[in-house]
């Protein structure tokens, strides 16, 4: 690892245990200086990869739940948990984009994007995976058009489980199941899948999610609960 992104580490590390002001939330140091700037980012903005950067030392050092995001152009940003409202939690990635999942792993909306997931109803999936339950469950997709029209999707999925597979995360191994989540459109026919890498609590340690057709699937993994 190079100097420069060790200590780039290193500080944010020091910013995260540190006490600060509303305006400098320590919790957003990780996201700041040790995101590659995917989403919003400035030309002037360093381009830093978590994978190179981040090791499980600092990880648990910094001691605070932590997510890695993954396009499907291949790059990455982290984001750390910024609210919660019972179940729901919402994380901030570098610029403005967030992610709002449930305390599973489940995505339910995105921002900052520029084709977001207004909202989703991801209750059905929620209880399926607690349960590891298979079998069909109804979604609801809710995307806002270019015009400001608010866009209605439902579908019908089909939950199936496969593994154990092992997920290796920054010198971490865990054995997990997956659950993958099979969608069809009601009106087009359309098919979008989701996958899930869970423990027996139902808890997605990995997921692969869709967003919208013009981003597609966002990876996310916890780095620390």
């Amino acid at each position: 690892m190079a100097v420069a992104s060790r200590w780039a580490a290193l500080v944010a590390v020091a910013s995260l245990s540190a006490c600060g002001a509303a305006a400098d939330d320590p919790l957003l140091g990780v996201a700041r200086d040790l995101s590659q700037g995917v989403f919003n980012r400035s030309e002037a903005a360093p381009a830093v990869d978590p994978r190179q950067v981040l090791t499980r030392d600092l990880i648990n050092q910094a001691a605070v739940p932590l997510i890695l995001v993954d396009t499907p152009q291949g790059t990455s940003s982290t984001a750390t948990r910024i609210q919660t409202n019972r179940s729901s939690e919402t994380w901030q990635g570098n610029g403005d984009a967030s992610f709002t999942l449930s305390r599973e792993g489940v995505l339910s909306a995105t921002r900052g994007l520029g084709h977001d997931l207004f909202a989703a109803d991801i209750a059905a999936t929620r209880a399926a995976l607690v349960a590891r339950r298979s079998g069909p469950v109804e979604r609801l997709y809710i995307r806002v058009a270019g015009d400001l029209a608010q866009i209605n999707e439902g579908y019908t999925c089909e939950i199936r489980y496969s593994g154990p597979e092992r997920l290796a995360s920054f010198g971490t191994t865990r054995s997990l199941t997956r659950a993958t989540e099979t969608c069809r459109q009601h009106t087009t026919g359309e098919t979008v899948e989701n996958r899930y890498w869970i423990d027996g609590a139902g808890f997605a340690w990995a997921s692969e999610q869709w967003v919208s057709p013009e981003v597609g699937h966002l990876r996310f993994e916890r780095l620390y609960r």
